[in-house]
Parts: structure tokens; C-alpha cells; sequence
């Protein structure tokens, strides 16, 4: 069950494929009865449950139909730090913004669905600087992110992979190797993200699945991937 929350209040979803239910923005299924309030919540999730669902193909033009009105979706806000455990202090600096205008920041991550963290209002440049806490519900074996909203729940924002770690700066992700070469070895994770893999790997082979642990490396021998430096290994 998918689930958002707004301001510690839940509102969960009970079909697994939210994305099924929109072609762009348009209602394709119908959802049950429901009063005003409740289809209001709900289409605001699934907005955001389609706008993190990974894209391949046609996703992309899904995508581009929900969100083509914010424009400034192009320049995603900072975040600082960029990885941490729950209950880490993260800086949220996000421009181009409308300005002079209540916003919201939330966090969310596929499969989970997302949490409002804070209303506030954007300058007369349209520009934000604040800092959220990261929720108690996060984990660590999947990449967050922060997105800044309208009040009306349409994105306008959305963060590079923040992240989430146990309190030694540990995260774990699954996934299968997809690249094993003497240079560079490569994690296509289950968050369709891809890791560039540091430390002790031998004995990994090209499309073996595995568990990694490591923390976030400054940089890798790959062309691509999040750096990771691995310290532990095992077969899922």
C-alpha cells in the first residue's frame, strides 16, 4: 500500500500501480466513490507517485505531460548534505521559483510515496533556503528525494538522490551488476539508479544480483554512477 503524508496526517493508496490511473493528467480508471477532499488527496499523490516512478520509453512522456507546466523542474534545488540518517538536518536551496508564494518541501522515494515536511513562503526572487529534518519512516536501501510544491501539490522542484544511511554512514542497495571490467564495475540498483562501485569487489561477475553496503565515495574510476564505497558484499 502506497501512503503520503501531509503534516504527520497519512493518506494511503491501495492500488500497488498508481501510475496506471493517470495518461498525462487524466483519470484512465475509475477510483471509487469518494468525497472532494479525498479525490483532491489522491490525485496529489499520484502526481507524485508518477513523477517518481522510474522512466523508460514511454514513462518519459508520461512524465513530460505531468510536469511540463513547471518549468523550473529543469533546475533542481540543492541539498546539503547529501546523505545522512533519519533524523539528519538537510539544507534545501531551491530558485526560479514564482515568487512571493506559499510553498511546501516534501521528501519521498519510489514505492513509498512522500511527506509534506514544511510550508513557507518564497522570496521576491523566487528563491528558498530552509532546513527539514528527514523523517523517521525513510530507509536506507533506497534513494530519496525533495520536492518543493505548490499548494496545490503540483511539483515544482525536485532534488538530486539524497541518500539515507544507518548512523555509521552505511547504505544498502540491491540490484544487478551490470558492468564488471577491470576499470570500472557498476550497480544498476532496484531504484533504477546506478552505483559506481569502489573497494573490494572480486569476485563479481556482469548481471549478478547482489546487496551492497558502502557510504557515498568523492569519486570513482566510472564515467557514471553515484561513487560508492563498498564494504560489504552478499547474495541476495
Amino acid at each position: 500500500m502506497h501512503a503520503y503524508t501531509q503534516l504527520g496526517v497519512v493518506f494511503p493508496i491501495e492500488n500497488e500501480n498508481p501510475a496506471l490511473l493517470f495518461k498525462g493528467t487524466e483519470m484512465t480508471k475509475p477510483v471509487g466513490r469518494q468525497t472532494v477532499a479525498d479525490r483532491t488527496r489522491l490525485i496529489a499523490t499520484l502526481i507524485v507517485l508518477v513523477l517518481l516512478t522510474p522512466t523508460h520509453g514511454h514513462g518519459q512522456d508520461r512524465q513530460a505531460l505531468v510536469v511540463s507546466d513547471s518549468v523550473s523542474l529543469r533546475t533542481p534545488p540543492t541539498i546539503s548534505p547529501r546523505s545522512g540518517s533519519r533524523g539528519t538536518d538537510v539544507t534545501v536551496s531551491a530558485i526560479h521559483l514564482p515568487a512571493i508564494t506559499p510553498v511546501q518541501i516534501g521528501i519521498g522515494a519510489i514505492g513509498t510515496g512522500f511527506e509534506v515536511l514544511e510550508q513557507l513562503m518564497t522570496s521576491p526572487e523566487g528563491e528558498i533556503t530552509h532546513t527539514v529534518q528527514v523523517p523517521q519512516w525513510v530507509t536506507r536501501d533506497r534513494s530519496h528525494v525533495f520536492i518543493v510544491f505548490d499548494i496545490y501539490f503540483r511539483p515544482l522542484s525536485m532534488s538530486d538522490p539524497f541518500h539515507v544511511t544507518d548512523r555509521n554512514g552505511l547504505m544498502s542497495r540491491s540490484g544487478r551488476i551490470s558492468r564488471r571490467d577491470s576499470r570500472c564495475t557498476t550497480l544498476l540498483g532496484d531504484d533504477d539508479r546506478l552505483y559506481a562501485l569502489e573497494g573490494d569487489v572480486r569476485g563479481l561477475r556482469t548481471d549478478d544480483e547482489v546487496v551492497i553496503e558502502g557510504a557515498l565515495a568523492a569519486e570513482s574510476g566510472c564515467d557514471q554512477g553515484t561513487a560508492v564505497d563498498v564494504v560489504r558484499i552478499r547474495r541476495p
